[in-house]
């Protein structure tokens, strides 16, 4: 078995670089470089200056960063504002950022994704919403996913309705 050997740090340059090309691939939050800066073996005044240059650079920005990741995890990922903002905070983003990004989300592209989201659920279950047990699991998914309870509860409510009124339509 071979000995581990310890990377050389990155020079303040070759980091500088590296995190440009990151930030040109996708977008980046100051609390990610920060901890990959760290990993490559810089010391804090030297990513300090590093961080505060991507910002003047516009490479970093933690808003607009925050907006993106809100709108990706909600559209792509059928995420609710909770998951999100769990998102965020594991991301270690200040309280400001979260907020605004989650104020940001349109609220009636929400709520269709919500509704995605819960009918898909409801399409796997063996008689959709009919039952009480069925409308619990459909329920506790959309926790799940981040949905808030009252929003869910509505969807489920309506889309119940439907279903028995399209069973009564068909009598």
């Amino acid at each position: 078995m071979g000995t581990l050997r310890s990377k050389k740090p990155l020079s303040p340059q070759e980091a500088m670089a590296r995190a440009m090309a990151l930030c040109d691939r996708c977008e980046q939050c100051s609390p990610e470089i920060l901890k990959k800066l760290s990993a490559w073996g810089l010391v804090s005044a030297d990513a300090a200056r590093i961080i505060a240059r991507l910002k003047e650079m516009r490479y970093l920005d933690d808003m607009r960063f925050a907006r993106a990741y809100a709108h990706d995890k909600m559209a792509y990922s059928g995420w609710g504002r909770n998951k999100i903002i769990a998102g965020l905070w594991a991301k270690r983003l200040g309280r400001e950022f979260i907020e605004a990004s989650c104020d940001e989300l349109d609220p009636e592209e929400y709520s269709a994704v919500a509704e995605r989201v819960i009918r898909a659920k409801a399409r796997t279950l063996a008689e959709g919403l009919a039952t009480y047990e069925n409308r619990l699991k459909a329920l506790r998914f959309a926790a799940g996913r981040g949905f808030e309870i009252s929003l869910a509860t509505d969807i489920i409510r309506r889309l119940r309705l439907e279903a028995e009124q399209e069973c009564d339509g068909d009598d």
